[in-house]
């Protein structure tokens, strides 16, 4: 197989979840099934190498900087001229990529097609339900980014997702803005004339959540929805997602449904929150687990305190550790030389250095 014959690299982000193995086997799976050349990547973020994944998975070892960093370094590694995204937690139907492909062949216009979600099981509350009997193409720039997909089952045409900058690093999972990394995207496409399409051949199975999980979501992805308003500057998507919250408050009123009322003010809360820019921005400490053992024998036994962290454009955490700025700059792979660092080095896809803190006393 060349790189000619790819027509798409699927991108399965995973912080080092066992379940990663059934996505994968389910992506090959579809692929055999479509008779055509797919190829899988996994940009991995877990502690321990990953083990048990098929032959001729792509695995991408990269720093634990949050959701959007891992599928930008993914799309960064694609071959294929079109890239998709689904969950490491998900089941993919075995017709899944000849559905994708076909729905790009069927609208040769589209930068990206969506697909359906549906329970894995009967447990619980379905995590994103998203479901019709008719394809939809979606154009205006207005258009209600929640309406059009999820994160968790989307392929774009790779040029064009990259030519709008991927994915932004201060929004989804592990970052600042939590979540909205997806519907960050869909605006951006749609503002820049680049349509969509949601197709309900495209079925992925998301596990469904607990009543206190569900609810627990809901500030997260309200923040995210308010983040995006703010970062886009939209007037009309603060409106429309204000509206919508209003709504389901009053559904759950009527229908004396406490469960909704609560979802419908944990949702808005988030969501005024990431309109406002409140946002914590404090460096990781589980990043200081892989911290190299001589930069941690130079800062000795002093206390190390998180500092601000920086999402763009180039991620960066640092933290305050006695005489000593800890500065950690994922994904860069060379060792700087300012005469500034009293220690520098690169491991695991990252670039530490220890520099002589202003003012610090030793």
């Amino acid at each position: 197989m060349t790189r000619d014959d790819v027509r798409l690299t699927v991108v399965v982000a995973t912080l080092g979840l066992a379940r990663v193995e059934r996505t994968v086997d389910d992506l090959l799976r579809s692929a055999a099934d479509a008779g055509v050349a797919a190829e899988v990547l996994v940009v991995w973020q877990g502690q321990a190498p990953p083990a048990g994944l098929p032959g001729g998975v792509r695995v991408l070892d990269v720093f634990p900087v949050g959701l959007s960093y891992a599928r930008n370094r993914g799309l960064a590694e694609a071959t294929a001229p079109l890239v998709g995204f689904v969950d490491d937690d998900e089941a993919v139907d075995v017709g899944w990529v000849a559905a994708v492909l076909h729905a790009f062949d069927e609208h040769p216009y589209a930068a990206g097609v969506f697909g359906a979600v549906a329970p894995l099981d009967t447990d619980g509350i379905p995590y994103c339900e998203v479901s019709g009997e008719a394809a939809r193409v979606f154009r205006r720039p207005s258009t209600p980014p929640w309406v059009v997909g999820t994160g968790g089952n989307m392929v774009f045409r790779r040029p064009l997702l990259s030519a709008i900058g991927g994915f932004d690093v201060a929004l989804g999972a592990a970052a600042p803005g939590r979540a909205g990394e997806e519907s960050d995207v869909i605006v951006r496409m749609l503002r820049g004339g680049h349509p969509l399409v949601w197709t309900p051949d495209a079925v992925v199975f998301h596990p469904t959540k607990t009543s206190a999980e569900h609810l627990a979501s809901r500030r997260p992805y309200g923040h995210g929805a308010g983040a995006v308003a703010r970062r886009r500057r939209d007037a009309g998507l603060t409106a429309r997602y204000t509206a919508s919250l209003g709504q389901s408050w009053l559904t759950g009123l009527r229908g004396r449904d406490r469960q909704r009322r609560r979802e419908a003010v944990r949702t808005a809360a988030g969501f005024l929150g990431g309109l406002l820019g409140v946002e914590r921005s404090e460096s990781p400490r589980p990043v200081l687990a892989r911290m190299p053992e001589h930069v941690a024998a130079t800062i000795g036994g002093e206390s190390i305190r998180p500092l601000p962290a920086r999402y763009e454009p180039q991620p960066e955490f640092r933290y305050a550790a006695g005489p000593f700025t800890l500065r950690v700059l994922p994904g860069v792979d060379a060792v700087r030389a300012d005469g500034i660092a009293v220690v520098s080095t690169v491991e695991r896809d990252a670039l530490w250095l220890l520099e002589p803190r202003t003012g610090a006393r030793r």
